[in-house]
């Protein structure tokens, strides 16, 4: 008897490991298996998502840098910004090993075995991106209520802080029904268990429309305030510019809603994966547009410094040899000099002895009025034999 049972276990686990090495799908008719080479979408995520990691994280990091250091200035905008970008890392992650357990192939080509894996990672993925998305969202709007909401009342005060409790309306239930959408839990990968799920199709869909009807809101919602500025025509081009950024939000929550309407199909493995790509894409571009003013703050404070080294490295030393390499050019002559226009005119060189000319140039040098100038003033004494 005891014989037997043993056996009868082993069949069964031979059976079970049979079944979990089989094809994860039914194939549709004519088609055959191929659980060794199956034709791969996969390339896609090995594009994607290093280019949203290696678009966003830079200038998370010079948003921080800015505003911890250089305007020492920081609150909940760049909080939230730093940590949707944590919970973006997470999400591309989570995305990448799905990639590892047969995304982008057809699910009849995948073994049942990896298919289970695949349904953990891509609920995980699910998971992480209504935190994300909803802290880039945050982020932005913040940042417009320091920008556009000084006084704390009018139309605008109500707009911002309208959207930030919808979307927080939204995408909590959403991440609620993300986490348990089936009952019980292990059911989301384990059809075979006994239990109920919700139609995550429609909630899916639904979930993209309104994503896009809310992306387009917080885009559109700086450009009247703008447009008053009384700002030169260049410069609010520029302003406008940073927040065009926020256009291909729209389009990746866009894109994300057309192809939602695939999601209902039983080959999970195959139509899960764009949608989550164009979310990548969606949450990187998100998290970027809430960088653009700290970043332009950034460029304003360092490209002078950077265009003024690069002066000092390029300028000959006072003997005519290049300071960083190229040809030896020679000293200026004393009578190609002209005054920088950046001195005060009140102190142009005098003319008389070359004493007195010293003290004149000492004048200038004292009262330039920048500091590129004064330093080219001191190189033109030593080259002009004023100093010696």
């Amino acid at each position: 008897m005891a014989q037997s049972s043993n056996a009868t276990a082993q069949a069964m686990a031979a059976a079970a490991e049979a079944l979990l090495q089989g094809p994860g799908l039914q194939p549709p008719l004519g088609v055959i298996p191929n659980l060794t080479d199956p034709p791969s979408q996969v390339r896609w995520v090995y594009i994607t998502l290093p280019i949203c990691l290696a678009v966003s994280t830079p200038f998370v990091w010079i948003r921080l840098c800015t505003v911890f250091f250089i305007l020492k200035s920081h609150g909940w905008a760049d909080y939230a910004s730093a940590t949707a970008w944590a919970f973006l890392v997470g999400y591309c992650t989570s995305m990448y090993f799905t990639a590892e357990y047969g995304g982008g192939v057809h699910q009849w080509d995948v073994p049942l075995g990896r298919v289970l894996e695949f349904a953990k990672l891509a609920n995980t993925t699910e998971i992480l991106y209504s935190p994300a998305i909803f802290l880039a969202k945050l982020s932005i709007l913040l940042m417009y209520r320091r920008l556009f909401d000084t006084a704390g009342t009018g139309k605008t005060h109500y707009l911002i802080h309208i959207l930030i409790w919808a979307n927080l309306a939204f995408y909590f239930p959403y991440l609620f029904a993300s986490i348990f959408q089936c009952v019980p839990r292990a059911r989301i990968w384990n059809p075979t268990l006994k239990g109920g799920c919700v139609n995550l199709q429609a909630a899916f869909i639904a979930a993209s429309a309104i994503n896009v009807v809310s992306d387009f809101s917080i885009l559109l919602l700086p450009l009247y305030r703008i447009s008053k500025l009384k700002l030169p025509t260049r410069r609010k081009v520029g302003v406008l510019a940073i927040f065009a950024v926020g256009l291909f939000t729209c389009i990746a929550s866009i894109m994300r809603f057309v192809v939602s309407f695939h999601t209902g199909n039983p080959d999970k493995t195959y139509y899960l994966q764009p949608p989550a790509l164009w979310s990548a894409g969606e949450l990187a571009s998100a998290i970027l547009c809430g960088c653009m003013p700290a970043t332009a703050a950034f460029v304003n404070h360092v490209s002078p410094k950077l265009a003024h080294t690069w002066s000092l490295y390029l300028r000959p030393s006072p003997d005519g040899t290049p300071r960083a390499g190229g040809a030896p050019r020679a000293p200026l002559p004393r009578s190609s000099w002209r005054a920088p226009r950046a001195w005060n005119e009140s102190y142009l060189l005098r003319s008389g002895s070359d004493g007195e000319g010293e003290v004149g140039m000492r004048q200038l040098v004292s009262h330039c009025s920048d500091e590129g100038a004064r330093e080219r003033v001191e190189e033109h004494l030593q080259w002009s034999g004023w100093r010696r």
